[in-house]
């Protein structure tokens, strides 16, 4: 990875509340090139906390592009992080629907010349995408990264119609979890308190509501662009990882979508920016591949990034087995159509004992398989996730750990169960403010029911100014 400090624009970045049309106000940080030329702007929209949670990643990605002459704007979504509203739920209409207030806005900013593009990775790529299909007029180019268009049936909650018992569950546990978090006294002033007390009370844990909607129903399918791909006006960069369950996204993509209009690019990442040097590689120089689409569209420069294939692909080389691929030899290819005529559709079935492995050489991976003879249980065990503290350049101490579980037993088919267990803390020295979140989120069943169970407790220093438990039975044949 190569540090580049050097940039064809000297920028400059504030805060700022961006209006929506029923009066309340989204926190926005914008980077903005110093030149008294209007610029296209680029808008990454997300409930992920600008002020804490994505600012480290934030400082990387935002400056950079508004070195190269764009105003990258990264804004909280309603009831997250310090902007106002209440939380609602993660697919709703009226994320979207901010969404295209915040493009509009941007649009006709001084600053702006009037185009604007989006960009995100995962929600922030599902939100970009949807948003393309209400198609707003300033929108004109959009980059979505490990998204997908199907949230029914290539999302983290169902698959075939059966339950991702892993992915649903995290998911929810996860959702909870952040939208327990405060708002940042040092952002908002001291009502902060006040906005936090009612953002809890209108929380309410993803799982009851995914469960109850177990077909695909128009919970489902309102927010899948699947359904529409003429829609999307806007032109599409869509990037996967053939180690990410939502890679087939931009295979379907680059298949529905005007041939003008898109291009694929899916290399063998996992669920992250093609560019951290995360396992397993290569990686790439992700920026200013995006440059490139951008200034084509954005600057009308011809880049010849329409002149690519309309997709490129990583095809992997034979390697031997491993828990963990640093980097995966292989090569790239391109196709000018999909379906490829370079493609054979080649069906396998199982065959034979599944063997599952029960001893593993290090380093030990993320997810580690163990069968407790014992007890008769299998047992999936997950790494913390995050964990430590994060001291950031304003003084901020933030503090998370995520811990997960799963069980079943050997003999039993229902015994299977799933637990979360987050805590968060966010401390500034200097105020003395002190705020603590635990959360814990288990699913279980029986042979008619899910059984859920999520328990939330918030302090203020050592006060407890919040604590509910959701405990709810839901039928197997809901929805």
């Amino acid at each position: 990875m190569r540090i580049r400090t050097r940039f064809p624009y000297d920028t400059a970045h504030e805060d700022v509340w961006i209006p929506l049309p029923d009066g309340t106000r989204l926190y926005a940080r914008i980077w903005r090139p110093i030149t008294d030329e209007p610029v296209p702007a680029l808008l990454e929209y997300l409930p992920y906390r600008l002020s804490d949670w994505t600012a480290p990643r934030d400082r990387q990605r935002h400056p950079w592009y508004a070195g190269h002459g764009y105003a990258s704007v990264r804004v909280d979504a309603r009831g997250h992080g310090n902007s106002e509203g209440l939380p609602g739920d993660a697919y709703d209409e009226t994320g979207p629907a901010d969404g295209v207030a915040v493009v509009h806005w941007l649009a006709g900013q001084e600053w702006c010349s009037g185009r604007v593009g989006m960009f995100g990775i995962s929600w922030g790529g599902s939100i970009s995408l949807r948003i393309a299909a209400l198609a707003p007029e300033p929108l004109k180019a959009i980059v979505t990264v490990c998204s997908t268009d199907d949230r029914y049936d290539n999302d983290v909650h169902y698959m075939g119609g059966s339950v991702l018992a892993v992915g649903m569950h995290a998911r929810a546990a996860t959702t909870l979890a952040f939208a327990a978090r405060p708002p940042d006294p040092a952002h908002v002033g001291d009502g902060w308190k006040a906005m936090w007390l009612k953002r809890l009370e209108a929380v309410h844990p993803p799982i009851h509501t995914w469960l109850a909607h177990r077909t695909r129903d128009a919970y489902w399918t309102h927010g899948s662009v699947c359904e529409d791909y003429s829609a999307i006006d806007a032109t599409v960069l869509a990037v996967g990882g053939w180690h990410d369950p939502y890679r087939d996204t931009v295979l379907r993509l680059v298949a529905h979508l005007d041939p003008a209009k898109v291009r694929g690019l899916i290399g063998p990442w996992s669920h992250q920016y093609p560019d951290r040097g995360l396992s397993p590689g290569p990686s790439i120089g992700f920026l200013q591949e995006t440059l490139r689409w951008w200034d084509q569209h954005l600057k009308d420069e011809d880049t010849g990034v329409m002149s690519e294939p309309l997709l490129r692909s990583w095809i992997s080389e034979s390697h031997r087995p491993a828990t963990v691929y640093e980097t995966l030899p292989g090569r790239w290819v391109g196709d000018t159509g999909w379906p490829s005529k370079n493609v054979t559709t080649i069906a396998y079935v199982l065959q034979g004992v599944v063997v599952l492995p029960v001893t593993l050489d290090e380093p030990r991976p993320e997810r580690l398989v163990v069968r407790d003879v014992a007890k008769g249980e299998w047992r999936l065990e997950v790494d913390p996730r995050y964990g430590g503290t994060r001291v950031h350049p304003d003084g901020l101490e933030f503090t998370e750990d995520g811990v997960d579980a799963y069980t079943i037993q050997e003999n039993d088919p229902l015994s299977a169960r799933t637990r979360s267990d987050w805590t968060i803390r966010f401390h500034r020295p200097e105020t003395a403010w002190d705020v603590k979140i635990e959360t814990r989120s288990e699913i279980s069943g029986d042979e008619h029911d899910f059984l859920t169970s999520d328990e939330m407790v918030c302090k203020d220093g050592d006060e407890i100014v919040f604590r509910r438990t959701w405990v709810k039975r839901i039928p197997r044949t809901a929805g």
